[in-house]
């Protein structure tokens, strides 16, 4: 059965969650923790040194570690309508690009306001909510480490900005 590695509170891991849903793949769900579960994920994804995010699929073709590939992917294999129509490969490629920029900022946002709000903290920890008060430490340490380990969209240069040509 494929394995799906993700975030719950991530928008890439939903964006991919979403094409998974929509074309009806069953998977065994495997919530990830900044951190704790690198190890893990490492293990999973047979990469020792490096860079490693989620979300990530698991399945018998292979493995497949970014939303937009996630949703390629499922679109060829899963049942349902497509998602990706014959044709419009560029237009839906820089739609995704677009909202990569978005959710890269939203992301940047999202974790300084957390750094500074226990209670968001708290709130974004995966142990039994009566220790989280005793945790909050831990999990501003958490926080900084995703803030500081960019996603991998923040590195990721678009057709544009690398073919002065292209038209925008």
């Amino acid at each position: 059965m494929p394995q799906f590695i993700s975030l719950s509170f991530s928008p890439w891991s939903e964006k991919a969650r979403w094409a998974l849903d929509h074309h009806r793949v069953a998977r065994k769900d495997v919530e990830h923790v900044p951190m704790v579960g690198e190890p893990y994920l490492r293990w999973k994804l047979r990469k020792l040194t490096g860079r490693v995010t989620v979300p990530v699929l698991i399945d018998a073709e292979g493995t497949f570690s970014d939303s937009f590939d996630i949703a390629r992917h499922v679109d060829v294999r899963g049942a349902g309508s497509k998602l990706f129509l014959a044709g419009f490969d560029h237009d839906i490629a820089r739609w995704n690009e677009k909202s990569e920029a978005i959710l890269a900022g939203a992301r940047v946002l999202s974790l300084r306001r957390t750094l500074i709000n226990p209670g968001a903290i708290q709130e974004s920890m995966p142990f039994p909510r009566a220790l989280r008060p005793y945790l909050v430490a831990v999990g501003r340490n958490a926080v900084t480490y995703m803030k500081e380990v960019p996603h991998r969209s923040d590195r990721r240069r678009t057709r544009h900005e690398h073919d002065p040509s292209s038209s925008r």
